[in-house]
């Protein structure tokens, strides 16, 4: 009861679903039509690159994001991400293209707080991470090959928005270093923006 998702009916010893439920599920329903939306995108971003591709839905209650969905690469060696694992978004390509759009001070206060990456790696000076969050915005996407959330890992992503022009989440390819070179980054990031702003528009991006 002390969460919300009951409440005590006055006068008897029952009980109904108190408001923090009815919350939940709206939040849970949301997602699904979210990752219902997404799924062609993914789809079509791993034919096209041939690489696996994910959807990560950002919270805003916490600053952390967790991936929702995943397309495989067809390739044998290919990574399997936990779903609905929740991690900073300081971290890699897919964090960094939510962060991206998120204000000044609470990048500060997440580079402050995590200083080291769930595969061990340490987090960027600020400046340095400053830096790259503006270059992610100016292009827009990121790139990552410091495998700071998937080890031994490149990945490339752009943001996905909502209504009002707020950033929901993330498209990202997550791609074993030995298969990623610089002459691939403008022809992924180029898939990745066309379906990142495709997805954007269907989910009412202002």
């Amino acid at each position: 009861m002390g969460l919300g998702l009951l409440k005590r009916l006055p006068g008897s010893r029952h009980y109904s679903t108190g408001t923090e439920a009815f919350r939940l599920g709206a939040l849970l329903s949301q997602q699904d039509n979210i990752v219902e939306r997404a799924l062609p995108s993914l789809h079509r971003i791993a034919q096209a690159s041939g690489e696996s591709c994910a959807l990560g839905l950002y919270r805003e209650t916490d600053a952390t994001m967790f991936f929702a969905a995943q397309v495989h690469s067809p390739e044998p060696l290919r990574y399997h991400l936990d779903l609905f694992k929740s991690e900073p978004v300081l971290w890699g390509a897919s964090g960094r293209a939510i962060l991206a759009c998120l204000p000044a001070q609470l990048v500060r206060g997440l580079q402050e707080g995590h200083p080291v990456s769930p595969t061990g790696v340490r987090s960027l000076k600020l400046k340095g991470l400053e830096e790259q969050l503006a270059l992610v915005r100016a292009r827009g996407y990121s790139i990552s090959s410091r495998g700071e959330r998937v080890a031994n890992a490149s990945g490339v992503a752009v943001p996905v928005f909502g209504a009002a022009n707020r950033v929901i989440g993330c498209l990202a390819l997550t791609i074993p270093n030995m298969r990623y070179t610089k002459r691939d980054e403008g022809r992924l990031a180029s898939i990745m923006k066309a379906e990142g702003n495709k997805l954007s528009e269907m989910l009412g991006r202002g």
